[in-house]
């Protein structure tokens, strides 16, 4: 049905309907519908876009899921990296004021907080100096500093100036660490 409720003001129908878009250098670009017949990889009456027959980005019928480089997503945006040009991103946010990402999710899973080149599952490099923090937990409301990495390198867990390398402030129990009941046994 027309959206919004107006008639189309150009409608293609066929099988499955494609328009094909194709450069001076023969780059083709293709839009269509798939099949509702089957025999395509992608699901029945799933919108695709492709170049030079290889599926760029997909959106589902039935779910309405976003696959990028993708024939079929199992979420609502599955994005499927490719290497290219020297890069094996998966996601990259960049700053258009820098030239450093922000964030980048590499073809091998690890995530690159302020580092192109993360080296563990988890890579922050802090891009703060002074009395900034590399990472910080807050309180649901954002209140309370529950844990922070200062850009000293200082942790504090209940403080959010760390004046030390781990700097714990007692709650108002008084109580910091809290050990585990245990034998003498088990202890040693």
């Amino acid at each position: 049905s027309p959206v919004g409720g107006t008639a189309p003001i150009f409608a293609i129908k066929a099988s499955t309907p494609t328009i094909d878009l194709e450069n001076d250098s023969s780059t083709n670009w293709d839009i269509g519908v798939v099949d509702s017949a089957g025999g395509n990889p992608n699901g029945p009456n799933d919108l695709f876009f492709a170049q030079d027959g290889a599926i760029r980005m997909t959106i589902s019928d039935s779910s309405g899921n976003v696959g990028i480089n993708q024939r079929s997503s199992e979420a609502v945006l599955e994005i499927v990296g490719t290497s290219r040009a020297g890069t094996s991103f998966v996601l990259d946010v960049s700053s258009s004021t820098s030239s450093t990402e922000m964030f980048v999710v590499t073809e091998d899973g690890n995530v690159g907080v302020g580092s192109s080149v993360p080296t563990a599952n988890l890579h922050i490099v802090s891009r703060v100096t002074g009395n900034n923090f590399a990472l910080q937990i807050s309180s649901q409301n954002g209140t309370t500093t529950m844990f922070k990495v200062a850009s000293t390198g200082n942790v504090g867990i209940g403080t959010g100036t760390p004046q030390a390398s781990l700097d714990v402030v007692w709650d108002a129990t008084g109580q910091g660490f809290g050990m585990p009941t245990r034998s003498t046994a088990q202890l040693g």
